[in-house]
């Protein structure tokens, strides 16, 4: 219930433009919404840093209602402008290094449309495919698009970038599984749905949600409905800066993705 409602403005605060829920077209007649970031005194010919979010690209809308939810764990406060999504660069930053920093609703999530086929299921790399080069032409980008985040919005970063987007240029997936069953709901072939059951709950938006946890327990062993949530790292040829923790479920994709992307 905690998203922000459509709203299509310009502002300018702290040397930004800051364009919000900026339309997308999609195919299938659906379209995403995406939030554009820009330094105010260069506001076109600019590389993009995009991240692809089912958490709200207005991450912190709804906390006033919700005390408690959704805080930036282990950072100090005062560290992150609210301009941040979850787990996302931060454009309260990148926009001072001359960056434009695109946050994008994931379909299904938000005010976008269609089902959530986000992080895991290859639709999704086809989705974030389509936005990149939608990204690529606009004015206000010199046609060179980079992806960055953590957790979750790493694991989408390995699908987009196996589905070869143009425009894509490179990804820096800061611990970011690539196959969902082996490394997150079945890890070492125990089935293990718990933290699938948290992150699920953080979903926002009136779109089609995939429950994970219950397909888990309907398909135990690995089908055509998993394969679906595993990414061809092969298909990766652009630069990938990897980053992975000694911890949770992200190290083995992370390590599969450092040993197996083809750059």
């Amino acid at each position: 219930d905690y998203y922000a409602p459509l709203c299509q403005e310009t502002t300018y605060a702290d040397g930004i433009r800051y364009d919000r829920d900026v339309e997308v077209p999609l195919s299938g007649g659906r379209k995403v919404y995406i939030d554009v970031y820009r330094p105010e005194d260069k506001l076109e010919n600019l590389p993009v840093i995009m991240m692809w979010t089912p958490y709200g690209k207005r991450h912190w809308y709804g906390v006033k209602e919700a005390p408690g939810l959704h805080q930036a764990i282990g950072v100090p406060r005062g560290t992150i402008s609210k301009r941040a999504c979850f787990e996302g660069a931060d454009a309260g930053y990148w926009c001072h290094q001359g960056y434009c920093v695109v946050n994008v609703e994931a379909p299904g999530t938000g005010n976008s449309t269609g089902m959530n086929s986000f992080m895991f299921m290859k639709e999704g790399g086809q989705d974030g495919k389509e936005v990149v080069d939608w990204i690529g032409e606009q004015p206000w980008c010199n046609g060179n698009v980079g992806m960055a985040g953590n957790s979750g919005l790493a694991m989408v970063q390995w699908m987009i970038a196996a589905a070869k987007p143009e425009h894509l240029r490179c990804i820096a997936p800061w611990e970011g599984t690539s196959d969902l069953y082996r490394e997150s709901v079945c890890v070492g072939g125990i089935p293990s749905p718990a933290f699938a059951e948290l992150i699920w709950y953080d979903f926002r938006g009136e779109g089609v949600q995939p429950n994970v946890p219950e397909m888990a327990r309907r398909y135990p062993y690995f089908n055509s409905f998993w394969d679906n949530m595993r990414c061809e790292l092969e298909n990766i040829r652009i630069p990938v800066y990897v980053c992975a923790g000694y911890s949770h479920f992200h190290l083995r994709g992370s390590m599969e993705g450092f040993r197996r992307i083809k750059s």
